[in-house]
């Protein structure tokens, strides 16, 4: 029988003690917390291995995680599982014959656990999330804490099952964007962004261009935030050490890398034990701080300023990334968005009011030294991008567009020959996104082989292409499968369906079902307030190269190769 020695007097005194068997201490009933506790306080000093008090330990951890993960409580299983997974490691090492049976319970568990939380915060529907509503408030917190969970796990013995990475890939992906979106307007956020995009980029392979853009703005923050070497405690410069240590560093430059971080760590050991070199106490983090400029990096100590359109990298067109010309009138529009309401919903009011007046809907664009109000710019996006707005929830529609739009931008290669555009995209964007103004024909020589599917501005537009297409007008290489579609027919006054959000639904499952029919590897989205969240749900779930133009697409892909014979 298992017994649990309770000593009265302190322990190991001699004096009076009482013996209670295990099973007495199970029928207290105790609430999980308290019944750990006790237990817990009963095993200081004990033996370690054959304890049975750290078995109990283990069973009553799992059991509190299962009855956690049945009634739904996240809190209580995640508190469970951190005594859990410690309880297991112990008794893992203290009884290797059965440690392989311990794994496996701690896994099927763990990955109850994962799908719960996934369920809870990744959308079935793959559609983009706006994590400044109420109910998203804890999403980057928690996507974090499982990440901290889920990849230490996987490296333990046991078989873990193939759906848990991908689990876990959405996850990391999920809190990612949460992380980034909330690094707009907090500057402490830039550490957790890092961080998770790090470890996305290490789940993807293939790694996109817009995780590779994100970790690297999200370091590029985190660098802008750091104190002065002085000023750097040492809790902050342990963690920076930890995070430089996960960066991807290219194979010619791995060897230096390790070094400059090996003198780190070191250097921070000797730190934290109050000591530098000959014995002089270290001040607050400035020695430590020095290793950090590696070998490495010494070839790029002066760095340049913003570099001209000439000077920015070529576009990638590589799979899975987004590839976007900037449009001024959506960036202003999604500056609004950000902002208060009221004016927003006093716009879309107005324009519900004016639907009938002509003369309202036919003067030209205002164009002044001033930016255009919320109702110029709402105005021009409704007739000239098909934009239209619900009668029951306007401002929902109009967020519709605004989430994955500005999803879209933060992952995109960018580019606009325009200074003012680039300079309305600066609020969201970084240095890093940029790219030169690329040419159609510059994508059209790497479409040889492969499959496209292209979503025009209207039936004329389409029209056009497919016809060139046929004639081989297109290829400016190999030839290459085209399938055409139109974007639907919403600019002021029609309303094809209830709003936006409708049309734009039917428009992603229109091309969801050319990609079932027959895989495509290139999506190309003419211009329109379609466009953007076009390109970043079908680039998303497909892992396509997605490019949304705000240019006319035979102007771009060139005119001469897209107009009719005869023109």
């Amino acid at each position: 029988m298992s017994r649990s020695a309770i000593d009265t007097a302190g322990g190991g005194s001699g004096e009076p003690g009482v013996w209670v068997p295990l099973w007495r201490l199970r029928e207290l009933a105790l609430p999980y917390p308290a019944y750990h506790q006790l237990i817990a306080s009963l095993r200081v000093g004990g033996d370690g291995g054959d304890d049975p008090l750290l078995a109990e330990l283990t069973d009553a951890s799992a059991a509190a995680l299962r009855e956690a993960l049945e009634q739904g409580h996240l809190e209580r299983a995640l508190a469970a599982h951190e005594d859990l997974l410690g309880h297991v490691i112990e008794l893992a090492a203290a009884r290797p014959a059965v440690a392989a049976v311990l794994w496996q319970r701690y896994g099927e568990l763990l990955g109850q656990l994962a799908g719960q939380v996934h369920g809870r915060l990744v959308p079935r529907n793959g559609k983009p999330v706006d994590f400044s509503l109420p109910e998203r408030a804890g999403d980057a917190e928690l996507c974090l804490r499982m990440a901290g969970i889920l990849e230490p796990t996987a490296a333990q013995p046991w078989a873990v099952p193939d759906w848990l990475p991908v689990l876990e890939q959405q996850l990391v992906q999920h809190g990612a964007l949460a992380w980034q979106q909330r690094l707009r307007t907090d500057a402490d956020a830039a550490g957790p962004c890092l961080d998770l995009f790090l470890r996305l980029a290490q789940l993807l392979d293939p790694v996109p261009a817009w995780v590779d853009l994100a970790w690297r703005a999200s370091l590029e923050r985190l660098i802008e935030a750091l104190p002065p070497a002085g000023a750097l405690a040492e809790p902050e410069l342990e963690l920076l050490v930890a995070r430089v240590g996960r960066l991807p560093v290219v194979a010619e430059q791995r060897g230096a890398f390790e070094a400059a971080l090996l003198r780190a760590r070191f250097s921070l050991e000797l730190l934290q034990q109050g000591r530098v070199g000959n014995g002089r106490r270290a001040t607050e983090g400035s020695e430590g701080l020095e290793v950090l400029e590696a070998e490495w990096l010494e070839e790029d100590e002066e760095r340049p300023g913003p570099a001209p359109a000439a000077a920015l990298p070529a576009v990638a067109w590589r799979p899975g990334t987004l590839v976007v010309e900037l449009d001024p009138l959506e960036l202003q529009l999604l500056q609004r968005a950000e902002g208060p309401a009221e004016p927003l919903e006093e716009a879309l009011a107005e324009l519900r009011r004016r639907h009938h007046d002509s003369d309202f809907w036919g003067a030209a664009a205002v164009e002044g030294p001033e930016p255009p109000d919320s109702l110029e710019l709402l105005r021009r996006f409704e007739r000239e991008a098909g934009f239209y707005a619900t009668t029951h929830a306007p401002l929902e529609s109009l967020r519709q567009w605004a989430r994955p739009a500005l999803q879209a931008l933060l992952q995109a290669q960018v580019w606009s020959g325009d200074g003012a555009t680039l300079k309305l995209w600066q609020p969201w964007g970084q240095a890093s996104q940029r790219r030169q103004p690329p040419g159609g024909t510059a994508l059209l020589e790497r479409l040889g082989g492969g499959e496209v599917v292209l979503v025009g501005e209207g039936p004329e537009a389409v029209a056009a292409l497919q016809e060139a297409h046929r004639a081989g007008r297109l290829f400016a290489g190999a030839a290459f499968g085209l399938r055409c579609l139109a974007v639907p027919q919403s600019c002021h006054p029609q309303r094809p369906a209830a709003g936006f959000e409708h049309s734009l639904e039917a428009l992603v499952a229109a091309v969801e079902a050319l990609h079932r029919e027959r895989p495509f590897t290139v999506l190309l989205v003419g211009g329109g307030a379609y466009r953007l969240p076009l390109v970043q749900a079908i680039g998303s779930r497909y892992g396509v190269l997605a490019v949304a133009l705000a240019s006319p697409l035979a102007a771009w892909l060139g005119a001469e190769a897209v107009a009719e014979p005869g023109r």
